[in-house]
């Protein structure tokens, strides 16, 4: 019985995930209304709110969270709702989602190597969509290195402008004593550098 009752739960769960991704609110307003769990997950943890949110349908997301679907849940790789919308560029779910208080949940290291990783690949874009998702501006990695440190020493302007608007401490040293300033002397750039000292006049 008892595995039956599994075997009847995951079909649900798959036919409920299959209407989150084909944007069928009825079909989830449906189960919902016959008891279904909007939180249930598949094999890898993941939620009708994540394949929505990946998707980008705001219409399913709004649903979902009106069925009471928490939004901090993580899959097997610790991805969340909030985290597949930023990622994916769909800014108006991302809106709907902290709304609802979602977050990313993510460790410090996690959001050091996803601010550095934007940064190094020049995707300001994403970069912002991190910030606007209340990533830690300031979370360093192994060696003590922020985004700050990244974008001087790639003497990347605009990202470094990003993130100061966001709070970026521009005087966190990592393991080795470098400052982002450091970085820019570094890399010899004098735009950085130029930058860093008109922060200090203002």
């Amino acid at each position: 019985i008892k595995m039956h009752i599994n075997k009847q739960k995951d079909e649900h769960t798959t036919r409920f995930c299959f209407a989150a991704s084909r944007g069928d609110t009825s079909t989830i307003a449906a189960l919902c209304d016959q008891g279904f769990d909007p939180n249930s997950s598949d094999y890898d943890q993941r939620t009708a709110l994540m394949v929505a949110a990946m998707k980008g349908n705001c219409d399913v997301v709004t649903k979902l969270l009106e069925y009471s679907c928490d939004p901090n849940l993580q899959d097997v790789n610790g991805t969340t709702a909030l985290m597949e919308a930023t990622k994916n560029n769909h800014e108006d779910v991302c809106s709907i989602l902290l709304s609802a208080g979602a977050h990313l949940s993510l460790s410090e290291s996690q959001a050091a190597s996803a601010l550095c990783q934007a940064v190094f690949d020049g995707d300001t874009m994403m970069l912002r969509r991190l910030l606007k998702a209340n990533i830690q501006v300031n979370a360093s990695d192994y060696d003590k290195r922020t985004a700050a440190h990244i974008a001087a020493s790639e003497s990347n302007q605009l990202a470094l402008q990003v993130l100061v608007e966001h709070g970026a401490d521009i005087t966190l040293k990592d393991r080795w004593g470098n400052t982002p300033a450091d970085e820019a002397k570094r890399a010899n750039s004098v735009k950085i550098l130029d930058y860093l000292s008109s922060l200090e006049q203002e």
